[in-house]
């Protein structure tokens, strides 16, 4: 839901080719050789680098690690999500060899929980890159706890808390605040962690998916009350998404219940007529675009060009039902998100490396992988326990 992405411009120098036979022999009578790649590459060692990173995070006060990959190479992942295991990258790194030569891209995530609010950073470092561009972008994604279902809530209930939400923008505004806050502070503590970089923090965002027909039909496989599933935890997901659910939150923390919380958001925006003030809302498609063409469309357009209005209803008892003119898209799962563009390449090495356990879960099955349906504790389950000392709400 919240968004935003912290660039960071390292030091760095151009990059030059090496010169031809026949221009080496020209350079000896003084010819002027353009020896220019466009290329940049930056000046630092990949373990400094990732010295310098785990100091700026730690400065933050983020210290929970979910995996740290260099060239597609697991060095660490963490199956269980427990907390505070940020000095183990540093020590995995010790051990691993993929940091003693010239690497080519190196892959961080951490995750935070704070004040009713969990985000994940996710930064990606390439060594080499055109010139003018960025070595390094952190994505920040964040989730607010109380838009997740609860334990024991129909889908009656849930909706309705939902929609107060939705209905009091100024309480929205905070949590984007307080997200923007953040992320300035990230930033703060990267630039003083890494000397010499250009950092900018890009204008923070709320971004809803506006969900079609398949995402509704899949509505119909969410269970609530007391079989309420946890999230998905996934420390290495198996293939890279393109679109609005390149998120980080689809890899690492998967809820199986926030496009239908979306939908709640927008349905009533749309039943009523109203859109939230704040002009960093974002509603797009599964492919990342702006279905409100820069603000001209309502949302109430925005969501019935897809959905009638009796899509989605509910039972006197609080169960959801979906209309029959709908069709049954299959129990959601984490692949299902996948476009046909996406590749199965990220990540290939998760399970094969030895530097840590495997996921412990199917591929998909929404929560099936960690998070247990009861609501009880698991090794892959909820970060709340182990990173935010278990007031979080459960974490995502």
């Amino acid at each position: 839901m919240l968004r935003t992405r912290i660039v960071v411009d390292l030091p760095s120098v151009e990059v030059l080719r090496q010169k031809t036979f026949g221009e080496a022999f020209r350079s000896l009578f003084g010819a002027q050789l353009d020896l220019r790649t466009g290329t940049e590459e930056i000046t630092v060692t990949g373990l400094a680098l990732i010295q310098a990173l785990a100091n700026g995070f730690q400065l933050a006060g983020i210290t929970n690690a979910v995996a740290f990959i260099v060239d597609h190479k697991v060095v660490y992942k963490d199956p269980a999500d427990q907390g505070n295991d940020l000095p183990l990258i540093m020590a995995a790194c010790q051990q691993s060899r993929l940091l003693t030569r010239k690497f080519g891209e190196m892959h961080l995530v951490m995750s935070h929980a704070e004040n009713g609010m969990l985000v994940i950073a996710d930064v990606h470092l390439r060594r080499e890159t055109l010139k003018g561009q960025a070595e390094m972008v952190v994505d920040l994604s964040g989730r607010i706890d109380e838009l997740r279902i609860a334990r024991g809530e129909t889908a009656a209930a849930y909706a309705a808390r939902v929609r107060a939400f939705a209905r009091t923008p100024q309480v929205a505004e905070a949590w984007e605040r307080a997200f923007e806050s953040f992320a300035r502070r990230l930033a703060a503590a990267l630039g003083t962690s890494l000397p010499g970089s250009r950092i900018a923090v890009e204008p923070v965002r709320i971004q809803l998916i506006r969900p079609g027909e398949k995402q509704v039909g899949r509505f119909r496989h969410l269970q609530f009350g007391d079989a309420v599933q946890r999230p998905t935890y996934r420390p290495a997901p198996a293939r890279e998404r393109l679109g609005a659910y390149a998120d980080p939150f689809y890899y690492y923390y998967f809820d199986p219940y926030y496009d239908f919380m979306t939908w709640v958001i927008l349905d009533d925006m749309a039943r009523h007529n109203y859109v939230w003030s704040t002009a960093r809302l974002a509603i797009v498609d599964e492919h990342g675009v702006d279905v409100t063409e820069g603000g001209a469309k309502p949302p109430k357009q925005v969501l019935r060009e897809t959905l009638d209005e009796d899509a989605v209803d509910f039972s006197d008892a609080g169960l959801l039902l979906i209309s029959d003119d709908i069709d049954d898209s299959g129990e959601l799962s984490l692949d299902d998100l996948a476009s046909g563009n996406d590749s199965d390449a990220w990540g290939a090495d998760a399970d094969a490396s030895g530097d840590s356990a495997g996921d412990g879960g199917s591929d998909g099955g929404g929560g099936s992988d960690g998070g247990s349906s009861d609501g009880g504790s698991s090794d892959g389950g909820s970060s709340c326990g182990s990173s935010c000392g278990g007031g979080c709400g459960g974490g995502y």
